[in-house]
């Protein structure tokens, strides 16, 4: 949410100049255009993040105990597992972002 907050301005910055034809100034746009929608987008960065971090840990976690009771069987390593973990993560922040 904190990146997303701080970032904005520079991301819509960038979508004005890729969109508005003729050279705009700062001043003529004026600063409230820089953060109009800034506390509504980060607030939905909230909930994505959150799910995107919560499912990492959990199957991570899941992963690695998983792991430690394979006995006599080759074993994941642990880029393995965090790979997969990720994977997960990403996957459950995008159906909660879309």
């Amino acid at each position: 949410m904190a990146a997303q907050m701080i970032l904005y301005p520079v991301d819509t910055l960038r979508t004005l100049a890729q969109t508005r034809t003729g050279a705009k100034t700062l001043a003529d746009l004026g600063t409230g255009t820089l953060i109009r929608g800034c506390f509504v987008t980060s607030l939905f960065a909230l909930p994505t993040g959150a799910t995107q971090f919560l499912t990492n840990q959990q199957v991570k976690t899941y992963l690695e105990k998983k792991n430690e009771s394979k006995i006599g069987v080759a074993q994941s390593s642990a880029i393995a597992i965090n790979l997969k973990a990720s994977i997960a993560a990403a996957f459950a922040s995008l159906v909660v972002s879309i």
